[in-house]
């Protein structure tokens, strides 16, 4: 019953943080549409945050809390992904939405990887 608790808790958390991220990117989309050809992928990451929800959390107090909290949530993520796939395959614990929200959880995973990567690949071209 505990762990059914916490994949909810993930899942909440997960579905937060991917509406922020995509209102983030389609206000971007939206105010910078005719600029965004000569963007890299790289850029792209860099700039969402600095529009829409993502970018009044960036104006905020929370500014430092913010991306701690989205690697937090990453690994969690990673974390439910093994644990619904195991119950899955088992034939447990896993019915229903907690199913669906795992598509969520490979979503917000495979996002944050490519954010990571273009973070971490600008750190490294300093």
């Amino acid at each position: 019953m505990k762990k059914k608790k916490l994949l909810f808790f993930i899942d909440i958390l997960t579905a937060v943080l991917l509406v922020i991220q995509i209102q983030s990117t389609v206000c971007m989309i939206i105010k910078k549409f005719s600029y965004l050809q000569g963007y890299q992928l790289r850029d792209f990451l860099d700039l969402y945050i600095f529009y829409g929800i993502a970018g009044a959390i960036d104006n905020s107090p929370f500014r430092d809390i913010y991306p701690r909290i989205q690697f937090i949530v990453f690994c969690l993520n990673i974390y439910a992904i093994v644990v619904k796939l195991k119950n899955i395959r088992n034939k447990e614990l896993i019915k229903g939405i907690y199913r669906y929200f795992l598509i969520f959880n490979a979503v917000f995973v495979v996002f944050k990887i490519f954010e990571f990567y273009a973070y971490l690949e600008g750190l490294m071209s300093v």
